[in-house]
């Protein structure tokens, strides 16, 4: 039998816990890699075959028609061999992506029908559009109209981004098709940035959190939460979601002028990440987040995971994530991937399965503390990987490179 501190028996327990991290750190490198490159060809397929027939969605009400492009993003539309309608199309910029309509325009030059060729927007707003007969307002209307909100047309209420895309790229399709065939100029007014209640009360947020890394202060963040769960959760139903960080890495950037809030919500807490080393949302300004913190509040429970199950919950977030990216790139559609239950939560809508998540979550975080955050949450993975995958490489290979300039100099 070995004696109590046998020097022996402690080297081969060094040696076996050695072993066990180089394991893990070659699987860790490993998944990285296959994590990275699938998710590169899930792109490329996704950008290749996601390309919109405008034959079948032009003529998809009008199936004995046929098209014929006859122009930049002009179509004509022939039924029985005879010119009955012309189409013109616009993009723009939504919330979750590029958007792209198609104005079907009568001989009179009013609008006949809007068609949506393509879109990349949360199925719930666009389910919300729909059912409202936002549409439908657009029929009858001159080219010259405006579209603007609240004087020409009525954004949905739960969709007033995404309603604001679509009305953009009705606009641009309309005017486009006035100056073409008419010579009409000057119908586009210069756009202006639009900062306000919402715009300052996530610039505020933001500003609070980072001050809270510096100053601790207990009563604060819990105001900070409370604050948070009000402002971006029921006000502005802004959560930040895997969506908006797929659009990003898929180059979707929604219009400046329309959604400043979205700015300064996404690339604040992206430049927090990469410039700071800090995680500015979860924890702090996530009204997710606050939900759950006040459910544990009140029950006074936080039930311990065991530690294998935590190791493996790690694991799970991290999967869960690249699930979520992989599914937005092979989409070409960021939101196709969400699964959060954010919308459900604040606006109380949402698809599918996000009706069981979000119960499941909020009975759950009575007993288990944060437990969405810290075991299902893609947002918190993504940011994470941000901080110590692609910030901390970099500020180590800055620093071998200081350092050999340093020895340069030393030398000369």
């Amino acid at each position: 039998m070995c004696p109590v501190n046998c020097k022996g028996c402690t080297v081969s327990s060094l040696n076996k816990r050695a072993m066990a991290q180089k394991k893990e750190n070659r699987l860790k490198a490993f998944l990285l890699w296959f994590g990275v490159l699938s998710l590169l060809v899930a792109y490329i397929y996704g950008k290749v075959s996601n390309q919109p027939d405008y034959d079948l969605l032009l003529g998809r009400d009008h199936p004995e028609s046929s098209i014929t492009k006859t122009g930049d993003n002009v179509f004509d539309m022939y039924i029985s061999d005879t010119l009955r309608l012309k189409i013109q199309t616009a993009k723009n910029q939504g919330y979750g992506g590029p958007l792209e309509v198609g104005v079907v325009i009568d001989k009179d030059s009013t609008i006949n029908e809007v068609i949506v060729i393509e879109e990349k927007e949360t199925r719930s707003f666009l389910n919300k559009l729909i059912q409202k007969d936002f549409f439908e307002q657009f029929k009858g209307k001159s080219l010259l109209s405006s579209f603007e909100m609240d004087s020409d047309i009525d954004a949905v209420a739960g969709a007033t981004v995404s309603s604001i895309g679509f009305a953009g790229a009705v606009r641009e399709a309309s005017h486009s098709y006035a100056e073409k065939a008419y010579g009409i100029t000057g119908l586009t007014k210069p756009q202006e940035f639009k900062f306000g209640m919402g715009e300052a009360s996530v610039l505020g947020l933001l500003v609070w959190s980072v001050a809270l890394y510096y100053k601790k202060n207990k009563w604060l963040q819990s105001a900070m939460h409370l604050s948070a769960l009000v402002l971006i959760g029921f006000y502005l139903n802004l959560s930040l979601s895997i969506t908006n960080f797929g659009s990003v890495l898929q180059g979707y950037f929604p219009n400046m002028y329309d959604y400043l809030v979205w700015y300064i919500l996404v690339v604040g807490v992206l430049l927090a990440a990469l410039i700071f080393g800090k995680n500015i949302y979860c924890y702090r300004i996530c009204p997710f987040y606050a939900i759950q913190w006040l459910a544990n509040r009140i029950s006074g429970i936080n039930l311990k995971m065991h530690s294998k199950q935590g190791k493996i919950a790690k694991y799970v977030t991290g999967l869960l994530l690249w699930l979520s990216l992989l599914v937005g790139f092979l989409a070409a559609t960021p939101s196709s991937g969400s699964y959060e239950p954010f919308a459900t939560a604040f606006s109380f809508d949402g698809d599918g399965i996000q009706w069981f998540i979000f119960p499941a979550i909020f009975f759950s975080a009575f007993f288990i503390k944060d437990v969405f955050c810290r075991y299902y949450c893609p947002v918190g993975s993504f940011l994470k990987f941000l901080i110590i995958r692609v910030r901390k490489p970099i500020l180590k290979q800055v620093k071998s490179w200081q350092n050999g300039t340093k020895a340069q100099r030393a030398i000369s």
